[in-house]
């Protein structure tokens, strides 16, 4: 990098946008392939508010610029110029790139979250003013419910939504869940059955339903109808962790220690942050006289508990979005 933009870079880290961007500027009169200086400049002109040349200088440069800190600078730059203007479309694909240029920066997981979070807002917005009352609507605020832990009313918006669109996939498997959330009695696991039975009835390889039910079977003791429904559930969803767990917990339980630990291993695969599976993976292979193989899961165990916050994996609230069946 020339001496200009060298001193462009000093100007910038002060605020002194207007002295920057003329030290850019001359940089590129020298070198105007010099993508780094032209992001930078992008990034002056939208602080100093012409917003347009700014984004046609960060468009045309983004794709050159290698260094990982200025790339995702110069871009975030980009996605809340567009922001600001509700260019939400040409926003998001940025945002990704961003995402699979650097998948551990906290930012760039926070602007995507952000933004994501102003579509839903908008979308849901024009959604309840063309019909407030619709089975859409109660959805959503049934999933809203549900993530706050109002379970109560959660439970009374899904009602809602079926009575409104009992042809919609998706909501008698949230119902069913906020059922169990509620409260896991012999009473709500009764209700809850019958909303997964309805689900399967619409969609009958729905991976979440076949899965909830298994639960309830291997709570009422009845490990056979437990692993029947679990094998069914990993069977249409390959992918499905926890299926895979409940299964080795079923396996397990059976003498079948091999396969239980195969079942586990696969899970872990499949959901590394999971903590139950490190620790019931440890408990295996001690009893398999795999002491190593114990020790290593153990500390991925302790590891994971001393981590905040602690990550564990549940089934979406919605096997498939609703209605597009």
């Amino acid at each position: 990098m020339n001496a200009h933009a060298n001193l462009g870079m000093v100007e910038f880290s002060q605020g002194a946008y207007q002295e920057a961007s003329r030290e850019f500027e001359a940089a590129l009169s020298k070198s105007p392939s010099l993508s780094s200086a032209r992001a930078f400049l992008g990034m002056c002109e939208v602080r100093l508010g012409a917003a347009d040349h700014g984004r046609k200088l960060l468009e045309e440069s983004l794709a050159g610029v290698k260094d990982r800190t200025l790339h995702v600078q110069a871009g975030l730059e980009l996605v809340r110029s567009y922001s600001e203007l509700g260019m939400i479309e040409k926003a998001e694909p940025v945002l990704r790139q961003l995402e699979d240029f650097d998948p551990a920066n906290s930012e760039v997981l926070y602007t995507l979250y952000r933004l994501h979070s102003e579509i839903a807002s908008s979308a849901l917005r024009k959604l309840t003013a063309v019909d407030a009352d619709s089975a859409w609507v109660h959805e959503v605020l049934g999933q809203n419910h549900l993530a706050q832990e109002q379970y109560s009313p959660a439970e009374q918006e899904f009602r809602k939504a079926i009575e409104r669109g009992p042809h919609l996939t998706g909501l008698h498997y949230q119902l069913g869940e906020a059922l169990l959330l509620a409260a896991r009695t012999e009473e709500n696991r009764t209700l809850a059955e019958k909303e997964f039975y309805a689900e399967l009835q619409m969609t009958p390889h729905d991976a979440g339903s076949l899965f909830k039910l298994a639960e309830i079977a291997l709570e009422r003791s009845n490990a056979v109808a437990a692993k029947s429904f679990v094998v069914r559930a990993i069977a249409a969803r390959p992918g499905f962790a926890e299926a895979h767990a409940l299964l080795g917990k079923i396996l397990e339980q059976e003498g079948n220690l091999k396969g239980a630990t195969g079942e586990l291993e696969t899970a872990e695969k499949l959901a590394p942050e999971v903590k139950s599976t490190r620790y019931r993976l440890a408990q295996l292979y001690r009893a398999q006289g795999r002491t190593a193989d114990s020790d290593r899961e153990a500390a991925a165990f302790r590891s994971l508990s001393a981590a905040e916050p602690v990550s564990e994996t549940r089934p979406a609230t919605s096997n498939k979005p609703s209605g597009n069946q």
